[in-house]
């Protein structure tokens, strides 16, 4: 399933660029719109973004054939982007995320844990960006553009407990690159970007500093179409779909307190789908306020937790989330 997703979105990036570039003609307005899905800087201007998200997201844990717990997970984020235009078609930026997580999680078994929540918040780490266009210019109906993006390990990284407090921190470096490519019509857009991200592993202890957990690197692939349609003057509606496929990975927990085990968790492949649906309006031609409600599910992850000499296989299944983001973005 995943091998044709792949080959499907790969085949339709090349029908974009193969049909899109026979259509590479200039705009009757030489200014892009702040409305446009592959909008960049020129040189000088500065693009600001602020934007708030809710987000609402459950599961289910089994292990050994046998319902193990559910866990429902809130999260409030507010996020910040900045991109400076160096020159016409190349700008660098950053983006900064504060999180508030509170997760609620209900045992099947009275001889397990109690129930009990868990919160979480902070900064993510934060990251720093390059994006500019290698196909097209502001002016063309047909555009491409590329990004960079570099994570660094910067926040402290700690998992929430029953008692402590959680940071949002990763525990690891993260690298993507991805490219965007888009065409306009007279009353409508299209685009699709494709990003991959290299996660070389990541380390976090438990607040309570009872044990640590070390990940192997899972690497990524996001994929997301979009499309956008002018309702009239300074206001559009649009759909969107994103595939997200992530690697395996591996999870040792070193107990660092006694009455603590170690173990081993092997996580197979999974890939997450969103839709989602949203609007525009602009206030003028550099400030824009959007809203988008999105809806997500994942597959079943299956994975294997071994213990000492014993390993037991579970999964988390149920997975599905819904969010709700609205977003300011201005130019300068």
């Amino acid at each position: 399933m995943e091998v044709r997703v792949k080959k499907m979105v790969l085949g339709l990036m090349l029908l974009f660029l193969l049909v899109g570039s026979q259509f590479a003609s200039a705009s009757d307005d030489d200014v892009e719109k702040i409305a446009d899905l592959l909008l960049i800087p020129t040189q000088g201007q500065v693009l600001s973004g602020l934007s708030y998200d809710s987000l609402n997201l459950s599961a289910k844990y089994t292990l050994a054939n046998t319902d193990f717990f559910n866990i429902s997970l809130k999260e409030s984020r507010l996020n910040y982007s900045f991109l400076y235009g160096f020159s016409d078609k190349h700008s660098v930026g950053f983006d900064l995320k504060y999180t508030l997580s509170k997760e609620d999680r209900t045992d099947y078994a009275s001889s397990l844990f109690t129930d009990y929540s868990t919160n979480s918040k902070g900064f993510y780490d934060p990251a720093v960006k390059v994006k500019g266009r290698f196909f097209g210019n502001s002016n063309s109906n047909t555009k491409g553009n590329y990004k960079l993006s570099l994570s660094p390990k910067i926040i402290d990284a700690k998992y929430a407990t029953k008692d402590n407090e959680g940071t949002m921190g990763n525990g690891g470096t993260d690298i993507s690159a991805g490219i965007d490519f888009g065409t306009s019509l007279k009353s409508s857009q299209i685009a699709l970007s494709l990003d991959y991200t290299l996660n070389g592993g990541r380390s976090k202890q438990y607040a309570d500093g009872s044990s640590e957990e070390n990940y192997s690197g899972g690497n990524i692939l996001n994929a997301q179409i979009a499309g956008q349609l002018i309702l009239s003057p300074g206001i559009t509606g649009g759909l969107f779909y994103i595939y997200n496929d992530e690697d395996s990975t591996t999870v040792e927990s070193k107990a660092l307190k006694s009455g603590y085990s170690n173990f081993t968790a092997k996580l197979g492949k999974y890939t997450t789908q969103s839709y989602g649906l949203g609007g525009s309006f602009e206030l003028n031609q550099n400030n824009l306020i959007s809203l988008i409600y999105k809806i997500a599910s994942a597959n079943t992850i299956n994975y294997d937790l071994t213990i000492g000499s014993s390993t037991l296989s579970g999964n988390i299944k149920d997975i599905n989330g819904t969010a709700i983001y609205i977003k300011w973005l201005g130019r300068f």
